[in-house]
């Protein structure tokens, strides 16, 4: 885990106080107006449009800053009274959405807001931002800096096939050879079904009924919608492995997950490299969502993808059993995507 760099004397002048705050549950939030803000937010993402969060973290709250110049989602739960707050099922980073500069910049700020007095967990994760580097004035004792790769995809296919690995490449052809059909599959529920195939000899990889569930019907509405499209790669029957992909105005998330027969047969590379035919030269870019693994970054890496920091917060006043409990509950959720990206 990479350490916050050192701040200047600048960013301690930064402050929310001249704005007005609100932590709004889902059902006193002003969707359209919520919506708007993050379609024209300078760090846009897909999975904060109301829509998403409405699937995968039903019940969600939203900080709202000023009048809706400001949004950034929250789930807040609670354990034996005791009020936490955590990232969803399936949402990797998530963040302070403004049109304005100085406004997304006090992101690291947030959680020092009275309104967060009162919780004795909070670990939340941030996007990428390319202004954070080892200048940056960010300084706080609960923030760290982690690894993301990114992938512009601007370029036409052939440039960013060139800009794969060697092995990336290779496995690419592999994959080629064994004569797979690649399809654009409409059944919502395949990604979710090979996951948790995949969870009976992973238990990191289980998610709850409920919120496959849930996700499964995201992923209908995002095809509905066409804001998203979901991949899989087929032979003699078998689905072997599936991509989701979720489209946002400025950043595409990728969802990818293979059987045994799939990562034999370097599945996520064909249906990556197939992607990647059907939607180059666009300016937006696809997120590999993570890694500080070594072997998860490499893969991601190796696509051709730049390297790229975000912060993350986390506190974890709990008493002393439920906080042992919980950093047992984010190892698995570390081992999970190990297990998901994993090729």
């Amino acid at each position: 885990m990479t350490k916050a760099p050192n701040a200047s004397s600048s960013s301690s002048q930064e402050t929310l106080a001249d704005y007005s705050v609100e932590l709004l549950p889902r059902t006193e939030i002003n969707i359209d107006r919520w919506d708007k803000c993050i379609e024209n937010s300078i760090n846009e993402t897909p999975v904060a449009y109301s829509w998403v969060l409405d699937y995968l973290t039903p019940d969600w709250h939203g900080l709202v800053i000023g009048d809706y110049a400001g949004v950034m989602p929250v789930k807040i739960s609670s354990r034996f009274g005791i009020r936490l707050i955590q990232m969803p099922h399936d949402i990797h980073n998530l963040d302070l959405f403004s049109s304005l500069t100085q406004l997304s910049s006090l992101k690291h700020l947030v959680f020092k807001h009275p309104l967060f007095r009162n919780f004795r967990f909070i670990s939340y994760s941030f996007l990428p931002d390319v202004r954070m580097d080892s200048s940056n004035t960010i300084t706080e004792k609960f923030l760290s800096f982690r690894n993301n790769y990114e992938l512009s995809l601007k370029s036409d296919y052939e440039t960013i096939f060139s800009t794969f690995s060697k092995t990336h490449r290779k496995n690419v052809r592999r994959f080629l050879k064994e004569n797979f059909t690649i399809e654009h599959n409409t059944n919502p529920t395949v990604y979710k079904t090979l996951q948790q195939q995949r969870a009976k000899d992973k238990p990191e990889l289980y998610t709850p009924e409920s919120h496959n569930a849930n996700f499964s019907k995201m992923v209908q509405t995002a095809i509905n919608l066409k804001k998203g499209a979901l991949y899989t790669a087929t032979k003699k029957g078998e689905i072997a492995g599936a991509c989701f992909f979720l489209f946002g105005k400025k950043r595409i998330i990728l969802y990818h997950i293979t059987n045994a027969f799939g990562r034999k047969n370097y599945a996520t590379f064909g249906l990556i490299n197939h992607f990647l035919q059907e939607y180059s030269q666009q300016n937006k870019l696809l997120d590999f969502a993570g890694s500080d693994i070594e072997s998860i970054a490499s893969f991601n890496k190796s696509f051709g993808a730049d390297h790229l920091i975000y912060p993350a917060f986390q506190k974890n006043n709990l008493p002393l059993i439920l906080k042992l409990g919980k950093r047992a509950h984010l190892s698995n959720r570390l081992k999970n995507l190990t297990y998901m990206f994993y090729k």
